[in-house]
């Protein structure tokens, strides 16, 4: 997000949307894709009530070139 657009509760309101329509499908658990990098980001998904599970790795498969 655009750093003048930060902490103006926008990204918050569009989680909650995407979790209230996740839930309203059937959805009972959510998930984030986080780079171990992104300090900002763990920050950000905490407050929304994420945490981190170290247990897990993401495995990805190259399909075509780059």
């Amino acid at each position: 997000m655009h750093p003048g657009r930060r902490r103006q509760g926008i990204g918050r309101a569009l989680l909650d949307a995407a979790e209230q329509r996740f839930v309203g499908f059937g959805g009972r658990r959510a998930g984030a894709m986080v780079l171990d990098e992104n300090e900002l980001a763990h920050g950000a998904w905490s407050a929304a009530g994420y945490h981190r599970q170290p247990q897990w790795s993401r495995w990805v498969k190259p399909l075509a070139a780059s």
